[in-house]
C-alpha cells in the first residue's frame, strides 16, 4: 500500500498490486437517468464499474434534497487500484447489501473479492430510471494492500457497520 502525500512535481510508482490513496477518495456518481457512472460530475466512465470494497458506511440523512433516505457510502479501491468512493440509496443499497449476503452465503469476505458494479434498466408508473446491480466476478486483485489499508488508516467504524446494518434490518422485520 502506498500513502501519497499530494506532490505536484513527483509521481511515485507503485505495483500493480497496490492501492493509492492521495488524501481523499476518487468520487463516482451513479446517475439512475443517464445510465452511466462519472467521476465527479462530468467524467462519464460507462455504465459498468469494477471495485473491491474497503468499507462501507450506513446513515439516513437529507442529501442532495432527496429527503431523508437511508444511504451506503462504499468505500473501495476501483479499477486502478485508487481508493474511491460512491453513495447508494434506495434499490441500488438493497442491491449492494445482497451481493453481500451472496459473499456470506458463499463464505467469503466483501473485501477479499472484485465486485462489477452495473446500471441497469428499470421501468414503473413514473417512468424509467437505472439502479447499481452488483454482481461478484472473482477474487481481488488489491485485497493485501486493503488489508495494510484498513489497519493503517482509522476507517474502523466502517468495518463493523455492514454487520450492524443487516442485524437491525433482521430485528426491525415484521412477520405477517
Amino acid at each position: 500500500m502506498t500513502i501519497y502525500d499530494l506532490n505536484m512535481d513527483v509521481t511515485t510508482p507503485r505495483s500493480e498490486n497496490e492501492i493509492s490513496y492521495i488524501g481523499s477518495p476518487r468520487i463516482y456518481f451513479p446517475n439512475c437517468k443517464s445510465g452511466d457512472f462519472f467521476v465527479g460530475k462530468s467524467r462519464k466512465v460507462g455504465t459498468s464499474l469494477f471495485m473491491e470494497v474497503i468499507a462501507a458506511k450506513f446513515i439516513e440523512d437529507d442529501l442532495w434534497s432527496y429527503g431523508l433516505q437511508k444511504w451506503a457510502n462504499v468505500i473501495f479501491a476501483d479499477e486502478q487500484g485508487t481508493v474511491s468512493s460512491i453513495m447508494l440509496k434506495t434499490e441500488s443499497l438493497d442491491n449492494f447489501l445482497e451481493a453481500y449476503r451472496v459473499a456470506y452465503e458463499q463464505q467469503k469476505s466483501l473485501v477479499n473479492i472484485r465486485l462489477q458494479a452495473t446500471m441497469a434498466a428499470r421501468h414503473n408508473d413514473k417512468g424509467s430510471y437505472f439502479a447499481v446491480e452488483f454482481s461478484i466476478v472473482g477474487d481481488g486483485q488489491f485485497s493485501e494492500s486493503i488489508a495494510e489499508f484498513r489497519e493503517a488508516l482509522p476507517v474502523g467504524i466502517y468495518r463493523v457497520a455492514i454487520c450492524e446494518h443487516l442485524q437491525n434490518d433482521e430485528e426491525n422485520v415484521n412477520v405477517a
